[in-house]
């Protein structure tokens, strides 16, 4: 099972993928560059 959203312009994926653990959650996100609200904060 997999999911994608939009966010913030850009898409959040999220997934199971065989790691060297086993089953391991993965989770992308691809923002746009050059926007100020994507930038992350410490």
């Amino acid at each position: 099972m997999r999911e994608r959203v939009n966010l913030l312009g850009g898409t959040l994926d999220a997934g199971p993928v065989t790691g060297p653990r086993g089953m391991v959650w993965q989770v992308r996100a691809a923002l746009p560059r050059g926007d100020e609200s994507a930038q992350s904060v410490p």
